[in-house]
């Protein structure tokens, strides 16, 4: 049986401890959107470092075909979350296919922990056409 000296002393920990907790996030809050420290900007970071010279040189989305289509905006906006920009010609029509399901498998786990945005489907279906569009030809 708890006496109430029992009773009070686990009562005063457990509100101690929650305000503990108050306390340090509200000193380091989470930034807008709930991200954390894994957040957009910080993935692409962490992901430089990770993969080091791995990861395929990236263009300006100035330079990319037709750069004002959905295409190439959606592509700018999901892609450059983890990496630099990658060209559609990186990889043929072919190729794209199995690169981009890899990629948006790791988009959708990585949303599901709030790291970064994961299309939707539609979304999807425009950016894999854009890319099959402007792929590198396999005869090259």
């Amino acid at each position: 049986m708890m006496t109430s000296n029992t009773r009070l002393i686990i009562g005063l920990t457990l509100l101690l401890t929650g305000v503990t907790g108050l306390l340090a996030i509200r000193s380091n809050p989470m930034p807008a959107g709930g991200m954390g420290m894994m957040g957009q900007g910080n993935m692409k970071e962490m992901m430089k470092r990770m993969m080091g010279d791995q990861l395929p040189p990236g263009i300006d989305a100035a330079d990319l075909p037709d750069p004002q289509s959905q295409g190439a905006l959606l592509l700018t906006r999901y892609c450059t979350q983890c990496h630099d920009l990658p060209p559609p010609a990186l990889h043929t029509s072919d190729e794209w296919p199995k690169v981009f399901a890899r990629m948006d498998r790791r988009m959708t786990m990585m949303s599901r922990m709030g790291s970064i945005l994961s299309p939707t489907d539609q979304d999807r279906l425009i950016i894999l056409s854009y890319l099959l569009r402007h792929a590198a030809d396999a005869s090259e």
